[in-house]
């Protein structure tokens, strides 16, 4: 009994065991035949309903069941910078309490060939990253657009009921279960908060792309847990992220972007020692501001010669060149500037069409001369940039936008001009044709002598914000420049030294002659503004009875060069000091006085004068160029006058009264 017993329950488990493993196999045929559904508020998902056209808009129930064509063609989503992008996807499990997982994964949709692998083609995966101050569960604290592909494993049971549960790569995706009280149906939530259009760190807007699957999880008898089944379809979600258009320009004085243009990662802003006004070279100031108009906002540039915060602008006569670019991180972005009618550019400037210089960007060369009287102004130069789109619109393209009013506002220098030498009129207080040519009126005067044969020569240094000039008027002398190099570099002065030479000839003795210069700039922007304090005036008295020597000279051959038909012993004897040996060369450069100066006094005529030296009216005459040949012999000469006495004899008379021109 108790063995036939034993034998028949064993029997019975055997059989209960056949028909238990028939029962699984056949609960698995039969759940293998079902499938997970996308249910609202699945992205692109609308009601089963026929007739409707509201896609993907309908308003519908929660976990209302999502017509299938309509939930599985490729959803489009767009967004701006600064903004948030949000979508959430839902399934449904037929087989319940069993929960859903939905899977993340990578994918290729039909975006024309446009987008593949979360990139778009003209991408590359290791640079075009944004940052973002999304933080993720493992403390990243730098979002990414689109973050390596990978499938997140199956949540469990105690996932699916844990409402803080998240899920999250490089920051930029979250998912969260919105409904763990129902196991058989999980949300997943997709959000990310784009970055800032300036603080992006690419060139070009990738268009992201997203897949998703979904399975369900069973279990028969040996309760070991399968994912089984996918969805009704993979489901495509990709997003683009629409730009602003935005300006850039060079030369820049710094590496920081305009307003609205990306900042490249690691980028440095330092002065750039390619223009500014260490290198005279007008720049475009970064990153520009924003200036209210009446009810508008305007985005303006500064253009100048730029130290630190201060702009010293451009200068007349030098040409500015902008190279200006306009761009768009939209993928398929078309771009065009546009010249704002009224004010337009500056009186005089230039600017190219539009023409292609990148992928959504185009340039146009900006050139501008300022002329005399556009100095100590402000001059803008007004453009607007749109932004549009190749792309169909059912691949919701970005929309058309302009960017605000865009001012390049260039600053032109007025001339500074100053003389740096001499600072002061020079010459010996003693000295009275100082003063009498600052009482007549010559500012700054200052007197100097010469001989005959010797040079007489000033340096002059002017200094200005422009390239300083000196201007010359007068006889005609030796005026050139030397040099011109940098004076005040803190405020974009330069120095400009020019040498001034008169050398007076036979027949000049005795004579007297005013130059005038004037300090001011290369494009005599300042000629207009002539002061005393840019003028300095040079009087040149040329002495009388004095003479320079040439190298070889003796006393035979400089009266002879210079036709003074005196005698050499007179001439001699005039130069005790000078003139030891008269069978030697004269010193190269010496001045040898060929006689006395006589002052003359009052009743004095030519011919008393020369019955008084023994000499001639000729002889008189030859050597006093400042004397006429229709001075009569009986005609009283002038009280202040002075003239060079040569004698007839060997031996000056001891009459003679020595007073000597300087």
């Amino acid at each position: 009994m108790v063995s036939g017993s034993s034998s028949s329950r064993v029997g019975q488990w055997l059989i209960v065991s056949v028909l238990v493993a028939g029962l699984a196999e056949s609960g698995l045929a039969q759940m293998q035949k079902q499938n997970t559904t996308w249910i609202y508020p699945t992205l692109g998902c609308r009601a089963n309903r026929d007739g409707e056209n509201c896609y993907p808009f309908c308003p519908m129930a929660p976990n209302a069941h999502c017509e299938k064509k309509s939930v599985c063609r490729p959803t489009y989503v767009k967004t701006s910078f600064g903004r948030q992008v949000e979508w959430v996807m839902a399934a449904a499990n037929p087989t319940p309490p069993d929960n859903v997982y939905i899977i993340r994964m990578g994918g290729r949709p039909d975006d024309d060939g446009k987008s593949c692998c979360g990139f778009s083609p003209v991408l590359q995966e290791d640079i075009w990253t944004v940052q973002s101050k999304l933080v993720d569960p493992d403390g990243n604290s730098e979002g990414v657009l689109a973050p390596d592909v990978e499938n997140w494993p199956p949540m469990s049971t105690d996932d699916v009921n844990d409402n803080a549960r998240k899920a999250s790569v490089m920051g930029s995706v979250i998912s969260l279960n919105l409904a763990p009280e129902i196991l058989n149906i999980t949300h997943v939530k997709f959000t990310w908060n784009v970055t800032r259009q300036e603080a992006s760190t690419f060139a070009v807007t990738p268009v992201y792309n997203v897949s998703y699957d979904a399975r369900y999880g069973y279990s028969i008898l040996d309760g070991e847990k399968r994912l089984h089944n996918t969805s009704a379809c993979k489901k495509d979600v990709f997003f683009r992220i629409c730009s602003d258009p935005f300006f850039t320009a060079e030369p820049k004085d710094n590496t920081q972007p305009l307003m609205g243009a990306p900042s490249p990662a690691g980028l440095e802003f330092l002065d750039v020692a390619t223009c500014g006004l260490s290198v005279h070279t007008p720049c475009i100031r970064s990153p520009g501001y924003l200036e209210q108009v009446g009810a508008q906002l305007q985005q303006v540039f500064d253009v100048g010669m730029f130290n630190g915060n201060t702009n010293h602008g451009v200068r007349i006569g030098e040409e500015i060149k902008l190279e200006l670019t306009l761009s768009t991180l939209d993928a398929g972005g078309k771009v065009q500037m546009i010249t704002v009618d009224d004010p337009g550019l500056p009186i005089g400037a230039e600017l190219t069409d539009d023409r292609a210089c990148g992928q959504y960007t185009v340039c146009r060369t900006f050139t501008w001369t300022p002329r005399k009287g556009q100095e100590g102004k402000v001059h803008d130069a007004h453009l607007v940039g749109r932004s549009s789109s190749s792309l169909k619109p059912e691949v919701e393209p970005c929309d058309e936008i302009y960017t605000k009013e865009t001012v390049f506002r260039v600053k032109v220098l007025g001339p500074e001009s100053n003389w740096l030498s001499p600072s002061d009129p020079a010459g010996p207080p003693s000295n009275a044709d100082y003063y009498k040519y600052q009482m007549a009126g010559e500012p700054a005067a200052w007197a100097g002598n010469a001989a005959v044969g010797t040079e007489f020569i000033v340096t002059l240094q002017c200094e200005s914000n422009y390239v300083p000039k000196i201007d010359m008027e007068g006889d005609t002398a030796r005026f050139e420049k030397v040099s011109t190099e940098e004076s005040d570099p803190q405020n974009g002065k330069r120095m400009s030294t020019y040498n001034f030479g008169y050398t007076p000839k036979r027949g000049d003795e005795g004579s007297t002659k005013i130059w005038r210069f004037h300090c001011g700039d290369n494009q005599n922007v300042q000629e207009s503004f002539l002061t005393e304090r840019l003028i300095r005036t040079v009087v040149v008295k040329t002495k009388l009875c004095a003479y320079s020597v040439d190298a070889g000279e003796t006393l035979s051959t400089m009266t002879r060069r210079y036709q003074l038909s005196t005698n050499w012993l007179n001439v001699w004897n005039a130069n005790p000091m000078l003139l030891t040996d008269p069978d030697l060369d004269l010193t190269a450069g010496a001045e040898v006085r060929i006689g006395p100066v006589y002052a003359v006094k009052p009743g004095d005529t030519l011919n008393t004068v020369a019955a008084q030296f023994s000499t001639t009216i000729k002889k008189l005459l030859s050597v006093n160029p400042h004397l006429t040949s229709e001075t009569a012999p009986d005609m009283q000469l002038l009280g202040a006058m002075r003239l060079c006495i040569i004698a007839c004899t060997s031996h000056p008379s001891p009459t003679y009264s020595y007073k000597w021109a300087y």
